[in-house]
């Protein structure tokens, strides 16, 4: 559904294509957000154009200098903090984001989909 804004000078019409590459985006900078795959509807019916264009937002780095990240310290950070982008070199970040993509495909996700990853000090990918 497209939008359409009145003000002053006139009306402004967004396309409903325009809103979703908009909310897509946007998604991909949220926390965990990791991949997407674009649908199109067509006669009723949404139509799944493949997996093979999946998009990876930003991949983050949580940095404990104590204890255990529990719900308080997510949502209260007093001994945590997150790096956006992780600081990685290139190589482990497409490491990184392709072994999120094929668990993507390996679990048959559709949509939006959160896929944990660990990277250990010794460079293993470890699912969560």
């Amino acid at each position: 559904m497209e939008c359409k804004i009145n003000n002053d000078l006139g009306q402004i019409t967004i396309s409903e294509d325009v809103l979703l590459k908009v909310a897509g985006y946007a998604a991909l900078e949220c926390y965990g957000i990791v991949a997407m795959s674009s649908k199109r509807a067509k006669d009723g019916f949404v139509e799944w154009l493949g997996r093979e264009n999946l998009t990876v937002g930003e991949i983050y780095e949580l940095e404990l200098s104590d204890g255990f990240f529990n719900f308080e310290e997510k949502y209260s950070p007093k001994t945590s903090m997150v790096h956006v982008p992780a600081r990685i070199d290139a190589e482990r970040t497409d490491r990184v984001k392709e072994a999120a993509k094929l668990i993507y495909r390996v679990l048959d996700c559709r949509g939006f989909a959160r896929v944990d990853l660990f990277l250990t000090a010794a460079g293993e990918i470890v699912f969560n």
